[in-house]
């Protein structure tokens, strides 16, 4: 009687034993997973899956490590794993709509994002994605009214109406897009998402002076949000303030380099007067991303329509494909400064 008393107890010690093991598990992969070792917290949850095959958290979090590698498919078949043993799981169901979203599987997504705002309607991320995916498959109206049903179930949050303004804003209905932006800004004044959002916004219907404020707002908010000094730079170029421009998209530039910023640059440069700082932007750019398209055409751009340098031009246009369509469309632009046969 006593040995099976102590082999009970053994018995009872080591399944808890097992069960801290797998809660240790999962925590040491989350740290690893948060820490960016990605490769690291997917060995960790696969132990923990292999204890508890019971247990869709290892195999959630497997997913979302898989996912930061980029392995959508590994991913998804994680995801799926997990809502096997859970299929009331919102946060799974989000996160597999995104692995597939990345797949081009939009109507799966769609279904996985409407699952998870079902199981979950406080759910602010799977609002937003599932609008999102509504209207990158074109369903725009669709897309619209899940939002505002994503603001109705919020009442408190910014962030869906952000999307929501976003969603209006590319639909071109401004005037509600307005509407909705400013909503954001109330209930989140301290956010530069929410600020920049109405910035856009107004940037839209041409009402730049506000938007150049609320532009401005969101670089005191968050002084080093690249994105914040780019869209500023560009309202400052549409008011016709180059000197702030450059000043911003210098800001930009060095915050996060990139070809975009860099010829919203040279445009500003070339616009306050100073052709040869444009133009060295430019090329020391087109030697540092060689093959960069977009880099060569806007120096041919800027030394044929600000310096009537046609001939180099010319040059920079020669070795370019004239069957692509940007190269195409810009040697036909720049033929009207420099006149047929140059090109």
């Amino acid at each position: 009687m006593r040995a099976r008393i102590i082999f009970s107890c053994l018995f009872l010690l080591t399944a808890t034993a097992q069960a801290a093991s797998v809660k240790e598990l999962i925590d040491q992969g989350s740290r690893k997973l948060e820490s960016g070792d990605d490769a690291g917290a997917i060995v960790l949850f696969e132990q923990a899956a292999a204890q508890d095959p019971r247990d869709p958290e290892p195999r959630y979090l497997r997913g979302a490590a898989l996912e930061h590698q980029g392995k959508h498919l590994e991913a998804e078949k994680a995801y799926r794993e997990a809502l096997a043993l859970n299929p009331k799981h919102p946060e799974v169901h989000n996160e597999l709509g995104i692995a597939l979203m990345a797949q081009k599987k939009i109507s799966e997504a769609i279904r996985e994002f409407a699952e998870a705002v079902a199981e979950k309607p406080t759910y602010a991320e799977a609002w937003a994605n599932y609008g999102r995916a509504l209207f990158n498959r074109g369903d725009v109206e669709m897309a619209i009214q899940v939002m505002k049903k994503g603001c109705a179930a919020l009442p408190g949050d910014a962030d869906v109406r952000i999307d929501l303004a976003g969603v209006l804003r590319q639909a071109k209905r401004l005037d509600e897009a307005v509407v909705v932006a400013r909503e954001a800004t109330k209930l989140a004044p301290r956010s530069p998402d929410a600020h920049l959002n109405l910035g856009l916004t107004l940037q839209a219907r041409q009402e730049l002076d506000e938007a150049a404020v609320e532009m401005h707002r969101a670089t005191e908010l968050k002084p080093d949000m690249a994105l914040a000094w780019l869209y500023l730079g560009r309202v400052e170029r549409e008011r016709g303030h180059p000197e702030l421009a450059v000043s911003a998209l210098e800001r930009a530039l060095k915050l996060k380099p990139s070809v975009p910023v860099t010829i919203e640059l040279s445009v500003a440069m070339n616009m306050r007067g100073d052709y040869r700082g444009a133009e060295q932007l430019l090329r020391t750019a087109v030697q540092q991303q060689p093959r960069s398209l977009a880099l060569r055409l806007a120096l041919a751009r800027s030394l044929s329509v600000y310096k009537k340098r046609c001939k180099e031009a010319a040059e920079v246009l020669a070795p370019l494909p004239r069957q692509n369509k940007d190269v195409a469309e810009t040697i036909q632009e720049l033929t009207q400064h420099c006149g047929p046969g140059v090109f």
